[in-house]
């Protein structure tokens, strides 16, 4: 279980703000670090492979209770315990950010897993309650849900499998703010060693991702459906050398009510990477070819996108990560259709002994292009920087303090702004086994 708390303010962040944060991060807790839109610095995409049977082994292995061939995994914890301020509504003439406010998240579950022979067959259920303290149209029960199997024979391995993610999360890099959004994902995978080290892979996947703030019209704008369609091939190296490529044919296709940019189209997907005992590296291009269809205003979009990411651990104690990223999104404003969003940055990581520092910086620029010829396209300058501590106390919990500064400089002056986060946690580690609450996290 981990213990969170966070604060982001704007450019009027005051002492009076300062203090109030300082007694939150001593007085609430939280456990699971939530997988936002608004992404962390590093975050590098990979290809879509199976879930590793080796982390199924491992629930199984670890499991808390057993009934008969069913192995079950309890959950239990209270996360994204949030003091929120918004001071920059200005950055927001559509209304989506709320005033200053407190949130909490609670939440139970169990994870099952049954082993039978090639097969495991896994289901899980996380409910868990989203209460604010002010603003009660946020309440609500938000969760995690699956279903699935999954098989693993000598060279074939396939899942068919399908989700629900409710999540109280940051909506976007343009608009952020805490709100709950539902996905419902179907996936049916499969991988076969048509070689030796060769690999031809298909996955096919559909999405629904819906607003669950009914109070909220801002947000529902981007509702919709995707569509994803993938076909590769790709090659491991006795080595840790991995090289592949692969065909995608994708759609988005917006809800009744949401904004008109629908598009659909194909792209080229290339991926190279390295793991080795010192240094890992790893590139994925994404060379998309998107159209507007149905009317759309979502227009052409002929762009490559993708991620770069080089670990270098020059000791046992010091690691350097740095990274580029180039990811497509969607606008909720009107005369924009979608977002280009870029980063470059570095991350250093100390181990001191009882203690690991980490400090990082990123520069880059969201692009938002324009749906008529006659306006502006609007760019948003970013810097990010950020830097944080973990240390134990006595053995038994994890502690980590966290403070992040991102600036957004724009070439439109009304959307200048700025966020400063503040945040804390409580890793139990040990205790969790004797507690018996399960683990926190995992897709599975």
């Amino acid at each position: 279980m981990q213990y969170r708390s966070q604060v982001f303010a704007g450019r009027r962040f005051t002492g009076t703000r300062m203090a109030l944060t300082l007694i939150l991060l001593s007085s609430v807790f939280g456990s699971v670090p939530s997988n936002a839109q608004y992404n962390s610095p590093g975050t590098i995409a990979t290809t879509d492979a199976i879930y590793e049977e080796s982390s199924f082994e491992t629930s199984i292995r670890d499991a808390e209770w057993q009934v008969g061939g069913l192995r079950l995994r309890p959950w239990l914890g209270v996360r994204d315990a949030s003091f929120v301020t918004n001071s920059n509504t200005a950055t927001d003439p559509q209304g989506a950010l709320e005033d200053d406010d407190f949130t909490l998240t609670v939440g139970a579950g169990l994870r099952g897993y049954l082993p039978t022979g090639k097969l495991i067959w896994t289901a899980h259920a996380l409910p868990e309650y989203v209460w604010w303290e002010s603003n009660e149209d946020k309440r609500g029960v938000n969760g995690r849900f699956g279903l699935g199997v999954f098989g693993y024979f000598n060279r074939l391995r396939f899942e068919i499998s399908q989700r629900r993610l409710e999540q109280q999360d940051f909506f976007s890099s343009e608009i952020q703010e805490l709100t709950s959004q539902r996905s419902d994902t179907s996936r049916a995978s499969i991988e076969i060693d048509v070689a030796r080290r060769l690999e031809l892979f298909a996955y096919g996947e559909l999405t629904e991702i819906e607003n669950e703030e009914e109070e909220s019209d801002v947000f529902s704008l981007l509702d919709r459906e995707e569509e994803k369609l993938t076909i590769g091939l790709r090659y491991l190296s006795p080595r840790g050398f991995e090289v592949g490529a692969a065909f995608e044919d994708s759609s988005d296709d917006f809800s009744a009510g949401a904004r008109q940019l629908s598009n659909s189209g194909t792209s080229e997907l290339v991926f190279l990477g390295y793991e080795g005992p010192q240094f890992s590296v790893r590139l994925n291009l994404e060379f998309r070819s998107l159209e507007g269809e149905n009317g759309s205003e979502f227009g052409t979009f002929d762009e490559t996108t993708g991620s770069f990411e080089a670990l270098w651990a020059p000791s046992a104690r010091t690691t350097l990560l740095a990274y580029s990223r180039r990811e497509r999104g969607f606008s909720v404003r009107f005369e924009n259709a979608f977002q280009l969003a870029e980063r470059q940055g570095l991350r250093f990581n100390f181990d001191l002994g009882k203690a690991v520092l980490g400090f990082g910086a990123a520069v880059g620029e969201d692009e938002f292009s324009a749906i008529e010829t006659n306006v502006v396209d609007r760019i948003d300058d970013v810097v990010d920087l950020n830097a944080d501590v973990r240390f134990e106390v006595a053995n038994l919990v994890e502690v980590a303090l966290r403070v992040r500064f991102t600036d957004y400089d724009s070439n439109l002056a009304a959307f200048d702004r700025d966020v400063t986060t503040f945040g804390a946690s409580v890793q139990l580690g040990p205790l969790i086994n004797k507690l018996k609450l399960g683990e926190p996290s995992g897709n599975w």
